[in-house]
C-alpha cells in the first residue's frame, strides 16, 4: 500500500464511525505496537499528560493474542465501554480518558478488517488502521511507542524506524505531528501480565510514588517527548524530571483517581480492592545464577493458559528481573489461575524454559532504544 493510499484509507475508515471533536486546539495521544507482556505503560502516561492540563482521549483495544490489553486493565478499576458523547464529558472534565475503542464507534471499519486479517496473520492495513482512530479522536501530536526485540513484532531498531516513517508520513498528509520511540521488548514489563494484576501494580506504584519500576520509567522518558513535541518543555532531561515529579508528589495517583471516578469506577479503591485468584502454581529456578534472558512469547502464552484475559484474576507475577541473581528452588515466576487449569499450566512450564539462568549476568539494555522525528 502506497502512503497516497494509505492516506486515503485511513481517511475513509474514520468517515464509517464517529469523531471526536474537543473544545482544545492540541490533542495528544500515544500508540504502542504491543508486543510485550505487562506493558501497562498507558495506565501511567494517560494521567501524567493529562495532569499538567494537555487533553488526552486515550482509546485502546482489548487483548487479541496477549494475557492483557490496555482496555482490559484499565476496566480493573473503571468503565472503558463509554459512548462517544460519555468519553468527550470525560476527557473535557479531566483531560484524560482511557476507554475501549470498540464502544466509541471510532473507525468500526477496523474491526471488521481484524476478523479477516487475524486468522490469516496479515497486518496489511495495521498502520493506517491505527491513524484512522488517531485522527478520528483528533489528535493533533502522537508518539507511537515500537516495542523492539528478537520476540517481539518489531526485532530490530532498523525495522522500527521504517515503520515509524510509514506512521510519519500518514500523519503528515492527515495533519498530525509524529513522532516514535524504539523500546525495549526484552521483558515483561513491571512485575505483573494480566488485567487484575497488572491494575493492582499501576495502583501501588503511584500510591507508592515510585518512579523506579521500568514501565514507569518507559512512561516519563515517553512523556517527556511528548512534552518537547508540544513544544511544553524543550529540554527532555528536564521534562522527565518535571514528569517524576509529578508521581513523587502524587500528583499522578490524583489524577488516575479523577479518571477513575468520571468513568464510573470507585476513586477510592485500593489495590487490595482488586481481586486475583487465591489459586497458584509457582514456577522455580532449576539452578543458582543470575536471571539472563525472558522468553516473552512464552510469558504470554504461560497467562493466556492461566485463564487471562478473560479470566481477569489469572496472570503471572514475576519475581525475578533480568540481572537480578537467584538460588536453585527460589519462586522465579507465579501463576494465578483456577484450580482446573492447574494441570494445564504445570504441563507447560514442564515442556518449556520461560526464562534462563546463567553464572553469567545478561548486558541490560536501557528502557528507550532509539527515538525518532
Amino acid at each position: 500500500m502506497s502512503i497516497k493510499e494509505a492516506v486515503s484509507f485511513a481517511k475513509a475508515m474514520a468517515e464509517t464511525g464517529n469523531k471526536l471533536k474537543l473544545s482544545s486546539k492540541v490533542v495528544a495521544d500515544k500508540h504502542s505496537c504491543g508486543g510485550v507482556p505487562g506493558d501497562k505503560t498507558t495506565m501511567v502516561f494517560v494521567p501524567l499528560i493529562s495532569s499538567l492540563g494537555i487533553k488526552i482521549p486515550k482509546t485502546s483495544s482489548r487483548a487479541i493474542t496477549d494475557p492483557a490489553g490496555t482496555a482490559d486493565r484499565v476496566e480493573a478499576l473503571m468503565k472503558v465501554d463509554l459512548s462517544i458523547e460519555e468519553m468527550k464529558k470525560v476527557v473535557e472534565e479531566t483531560n484524560g480518558c482511557m476507554i475501549w475503542g470498540g464502544a466509541v464507534d471510532i473507525a468500526p471499519a477496523d474491526d471488521l478488517i481484524i476478523n479477516i486479517e487475524r486468522p490469516m496473520s496479515l497486518d496489511s492495513f495495521s498502520t493506517p488502521s491505527i491513524m484512522a482512530k488517531k485522527y478520528a479522536v483528533g489528535a493533533t501530536h502522537l508518539v507511537v511507542d515500537i516495542p523492539t526485540g528478537p520476540e517481539a513484532k518489531v526485532k530490530s531498531v532498523k525495522e522500527a524506524k521504517k515503520l515509524f516513517k510509514k506512521f510519519k508520513a500518514i500523519g503528515k498528509e492527515l495533519g498530525i505531528k509524529v513522532w516514535g520511540v524504539a523500546t525495549n521488548a526484552y521483558q515483561p514489563l513491571g512485575h505483573t501480565v494480566g488485567p487484575n494484576l497488572e491494575a493492582r501494580e499501576v495502583l501501588e506504584t503511584l500510591m507508592k510514588r515510585d518512579t523506579s519500576k521500568d514501565f514507569v520509567k518507559k512512561a516519563v522518558k515517553i512523556g517527556s517527548w511528548m512534552l518537547k513535541l508540544l513544544g511544553y518543555e524543550r529540554n527532555v532531561r528536564k521534562g522527565e524530571r518535571i514528569l517524576e515529579e509529578v508521581i513523587k508528589i502524587g500528583q499522578a495517583e490524583r489524577q488516575l483517581r479523577r479518571i477513575i471516578k468520571a468513568q464510573r469506577g470507585k476513586p477510592g479503591v485500593k489495590p487490595e480492592d482488586v481481586r486475583i485468584s487465591k489459586f497458584y502454581v509457582d514456577v522455580p529456578a532449576k539452578k543458582d545464577g543470575f536471571v539472563y534472558a525472558f522468553h516473552n512469547s512464552l510469558v504470554a502464552e504461560l497467562g493466556r493458559i492461566a485463564g487471562a484475559p478473560f479470566d481477569k484474576e489469572a496472570g503471572v507475577y514475576v519475581f525475578k528481573k533480568l540481572g537480578e541473581y537467584t538460588t536453585k528452588g527460589s519462586t522465579i515466576l507465579r501463576v494465578y489461575t483456577k484450580k482446573s487449569k492447574a494441570k494445564d499450566v504445570k504441563k507447560f512450564v514442564e515442556r518449556y524454559e520461560i526464562f534462563e539462568i546463567s553464572n553469567k549476568k545478561p548486558k541490560i539494555k536501557p528502557i528507550v532504544l532509539k527515538f525518532f522525528k
